[in-house]
């Protein structure tokens, strides 16, 4: 029989996605724990990550599909997000390094996919 994907759920309420060195946290994860996927509470992402002229979006992403990772977040503030930062997240869905989502249900549907 073969095993789904395991997801990694991260739980420390002190963890932001605020540049290169935390995707490099998560590298060391996947490293240690041998996965991949990644779970995050909207709480990781600092307010700066939906700005999209900061860039740090496009930074993450890079750094997260350069290690071959998949990271999804749960954000149920979906409607708060400015028209472009909203198309941002509808695309990143139809990829496979990062997505963002309104409820966990559907951010690890999306990670096992």
């Amino acid at each position: 029989m073969i095993q789904p994907p395991a997801i990694y759920t991260v739980t420390d309420p002190g963890f932001r996605l605020a540049g290169e060195q935390e995707v490099l946290t998560l590298v060391s994860l996947s490293w240690e724990t041998q996965i991949d996927r990644f779970l995050l509470p909207g709480s990781a992402l600092p307010p700066e990550f939906f700005d999209l002229s900061s860039g740090l979006v496009g930074v993450l992403t890079q750094k997260l599909s350069n290690y071959r990772l998949r990271v999804a977040a749960v954000h149920p503030d979906q409607p708060a997000w400015s028209s472009p930062f909203q198309d941002f997240a509808a695309e990143s869905r139809r990829g496979r390094t990062f997505g963002l989502f309104a409820d966990t249900a559907s951010a690890e549907t999306w990670l096992l996919g």
